[in-house]
C-alpha cells in the first residue's frame, strides 16, 4: 500500500465545535460506496492514517456507515430538524463547506458526501479549488485564501496526504504546539490524549514504547474522529521474472530502494 491515505480533515469540531458532531459526519460517509461507485472497488478502505506499511500500524474496527447513529448524535448534541430538514441549533444552522481540490475524483466524492450528510441533518457547500489555494503555504495564504488548510480556513477538506513511516513525523500534525507556522496542525487538533501520545513518541527511544503510544494515538484518533480517513491506494509493482531480490517499498523512495541488491536471475 502507498502511503497516500484519502482522507475527511474536519477543523476541530464540527459543526459546533464539539467532537462528537464531527463523529456524526463520520457515521453519515459510506467509504465503502466511494470505493466501488467512483474508483472502481481498486483501494482499501481506511480504518486509520496510519499507512498499513508501517512498523507502528495498528489497524482499528471497520469503519461504520450508520445514518441513524450520525442524527442521534446530532440529537444529542441540541442540533434539531427544522422545517427543512437542516438542523437548527441555538438560531445556527447545521452548515458547512466541503473543500477539496478541482480534481474530478475529489469532486465526485464531496458530491456524495454532501447527499449523505443532507440526509442526516447537515447542510454542506462542496468548494473545489485551486491546488495552489487549498495547499497555500503560510506565508503565502490569507485569511481570505479560499480553503487554505495552512490558515485553517475550512470547515471539512477532503485530499490525499502522504503518511509518515516515522512515528515522529506525525508530531507536527496533531500535537496542540504544532498550529501553523509552528508546525502543520492545519485542522487545530487540541487534545490532552493525542498530546500525551506524541509527547511520548518524542521523548522515547525505546521501540516497544514508540509502537505502544502510536497505537493508542490511532485508537484516540478514530474515537474521537481526528480525522476521518477514507481509502489507501494500492501500490501495483511490475517487475521482469529475471529479476532476483526485488521487493516492494511502501515509502516515497520507490520502488528501486534496494536496487542495489537485484541481481539477474540465470
Amino acid at each position: 500500500m502507498l502511503p497516500q491515505p484519502g482522507r475527511c480533515r474536519p477543523r476541530q469540531g464540527l459543526p459546533d465545535g464539539r467532537p462528537g458532531d464531527a463523529r456524526a459526519v463520520s457515521f453519515a460517509i459510506d467509504k465503502n460506496e466511494i470505493n466501488t461507485r467512483l474508483l472502481g472497488g481498486t483501494v482499501q478502505v481506511a480504518n486509520t492514517g496510519i499507512t498499513p506499511g508501517a512498523w507502528f500500524f495498528a489497524d482499528q474496527p471497520p469503519a461504520t456507515f450508520d445514518p441513524e447513529k450520525a442524527k442521534q448524535i446530532l440529537e444529542d448534541g441540541g442540533w434539531k430538524a427544522g422545517a427543512d430538514g437542516i438542523r437548527e441549533k441555538d438560531g445556527l444552522k447545521a452548515k458547512i463547506e466541503l473543500c477539496t481540490t478541482t480534481r474530478q475524483v475529489r469532486i465526485d466524492t464531496l458530491a456524495l458526501i454532501a447527499s449523505w450528510l443532507k440526509d442526516v441533518g447537515i447542510e454542506a457547500v462542496p468548494n473545489a479549488v485551486d491546488p495552489a489555494n487549498i495547499f497555500a503555504a503560510y506565508n503565502e495564504a490569507t485569511a481570505d485564501t479560499p480553503c487554505a488548510l495552512a490558515t485553517s480556513n475550512f470547515d471539512l477538506a477532503e485530499h490525499a496526504f502522504t503518511s509518515s513511516i516515522d512515528p515522529l513525523g506525525n508530531y507536527p500534525e496533531y500535537h496542540s504546539s504544532q498550529f501553523e507556522p509552528d508546525g502543520a496542525n492545519d485542522a487545530q487538533v487540541n487534545d490532552p490524549a493525542v498530546d500525551a501520545a506524541m509527547d511520548t513518541v518524542k521523548n522515547s527511544v525505546d521501540f516497544k514504547v514508540i509502537k505502544e503510544a502510536m497505537s493508542e494515538f490511532q485508537k484516540i484518533y478514530i474515537e474521537k474522529t481526528v480525522e476521518i480517513p477514507l481509502y489507501y491506494r494500492k501500490n501495483v509493482d511490475l517487475f521482469a521474472p529475471k529479476v532476483g531480490n526485488f521487493n516492494g517499498n511502501p515509502t516515497q523512495a520507490g520502488p528501486t530502494w534496494n536496487a542495489v541488491d537485484w541481481y539477474v536471475k540465470g
